[in-house]
């Protein structure tokens, strides 16, 4: 199981304790997305895991959003931390949650962030084709029975397969981060 981390302002680490993957079906595997996570206003973190059905990987994954409150009360050690998971629907985003997560190896939920103006967590999902492409922005509530919504960015986004990153800016704006250094409002 993947453990939980703080960084201090000198990039030392300590181990918060581990995080267990949410309960699945039968036969099922549970795996955590360690590359997606946002912390909300009310000092909870989120991030994603997925559950596997290993009689039939052409099942499509079931998809999570992992809470663990108040995190910055967390102190150092080992032991496994307690998380909330909510099963998160795919919503209008099923072509594009199955397309993205039939090929992790382009790029999957890469990251998320959470909006404080909405209470909403966003992502990025690339559209399938030959890359780059361009992608669609998706976002759901993690408090109010968690389902996806994919919309098309306000301004067209630059076609990417290296997304690094997402925040909020001023004024509730989106920002996707490039790993060549670059940042487009979505």
């Amino acid at each position: 199981d993947p453990f939980l981390a703080r960084l201090d302002k000198n990039g030392n680490f300590e181990n918060l304790g581990t995080l267990s993957v949410p309960a699945t079906d039968p036969f099922n595997v549970g795996l955590i997305n360690t590359a997606a996570g946002t912390v909300d206003d009310k000092d909870n973190y989120y991030f994603l895991a997925f559950g596997i059905n290993l009689q039939n990987i052409s099942e499509p994954l079931q998809l999570f959003a992992g809470k663990v409150e108040k995190i910055s009360s967390l102190k150092k050690g080992g032991q496994p931390i307690n998380i909330k998971y909510a099963k998160v629907n795919p919503g209008t985003c099923a072509d594009e949650l199955l397309a993205a997560l039939s090929n992790p190896l382009e790029g999957a939920l890469q990251d998320i962030a959470f909006d404080p103006a909405s209470g909403n967590i966003y992502t990025y999902l690339r559209a399938p084709g030959i890359s780059p492409t361009t992608g669609k922005i998706a976002w759901f509530n993690p408090e109010t029975n968690p389902t996806f919504n994919c919309i098309d960015p306000a301004q067209p986004n630059i076609p990417t397969n290296e997304l690094s990153g997402l925040y909020f800016g001023s004024g509730s704006s989106l920002f996707i981060l490039t790993i060549d250094g670059k940042f487009y409002k979505a």
